[in-house]
């Protein structure tokens, strides 16, 4: 079976020119280009409010960054992204300075430690690209193997999407849960570093992800899970499992 890909999204450029649009997010305008500032300081409630005013209509090539300034973000919620449907291009990003690679040394932190049920979580859209760039995301284990316990979940996503050089970690054990559930979406996940959870990436109900150069510091019990005619492919360096690297179900598949 073979498996073509689009070439890796490019690195956004901070656009200059500032319009206030609430009294929670910064609103900021060149070409095209929107972005919406987002800071520390700022309650979850402040976090959803902002993202919930969002336009979800982005035309072609238009652009929407949601841009998470420096430091350690410490949420008793999930933030959720819903809806957001045309030919355009969402990026969610932390600071483009950092290194690139698998490196849980980020200048952005999501510390979902304070939600006991989702972290951050993509669903119910259709655009042409998302990214996800230089973020570590930490979640609380709630102790289950629901989709609910995922540090990240895509979730019937019609988007190119484009993870790069971010960290995942779910609790501090390998017990329990995914640190990215991917279902019914099509994922590239490369130079990401997982940490513990039962599984690192799951994909499942029709899913697929393309894994490269990936690793983990402190293993979950799966590196990659497929099930329920989810697919993953793969390239470089992977997440190793505690149990096991691998697991597949019977008619779905990992392959090289």
């Amino acid at each position: 079976m073979s498996v073509i890909f689009d070439p890796v999204i490019g690195m956004l450029k901070r656009a200059t020119t500032k319009k206030e649009v609430s009294k929670f997010c910064v609103l900021y305008q060149k070409e095209g280009e929107k972005i919406i500032n987002l800071s520390p300081d700022m309650t979850i409630d402040d976090i959803n409010l902002a993202l919930n005013n969002c336009e979800r209509d982005l035309e072609k090539y238009k652009i929407l960054i949601i841009q998470f300034a420096d430091g350690t973000y410490n949420l008793n919620g999930p933030i959720r992204l819903s809806g957001f449907r045309g030919g355009g291009h969402l990026a969610i990003q932390g600071n483009l300075n950092d290194n690139q690679g698998p490196d849980t040394n980020r200048s952005v932190i999501l510390n979902f430690e304070g939600s006991f049920n989702y972290g951050f979580v993509l669903e119910g859209m259709s655009l042409r690209y998302i990214t996800i760039d230089k973020i570590r995301f930490i979640k609380t284990d709630q102790g289950t193997h629901n989709i609910t316990n995922s540090t990240l979940l895509l979730d019937n996503i019609n988007a190119r999407i484009r993870i790069d050089s971010c960290a995942f970690q779910l609790g501090s054990q390998r017990n329990h849960g995914f640190d990215i559930y991917c279902r019914n979406s099509s994922l590239i996940c490369q130079y990401s570093m997982f940490n513990y959870g039962y599984i690192a990436l799951f994909a499942t109900e029709g899913a697929h992800i393309h894994s490269s150069n990936n690793d983990d510091s402190g293993r979950p019990a799966y590196g990659l899970y497929t099930k329920s005619g989810g697919f993953i492919s793969k390239a470089g360096t992977q997440p190793t499992g505690n149990i096991a690297n691998e697991h597949k179900d019977i008619g779905v598949g990992i392959i090289e």
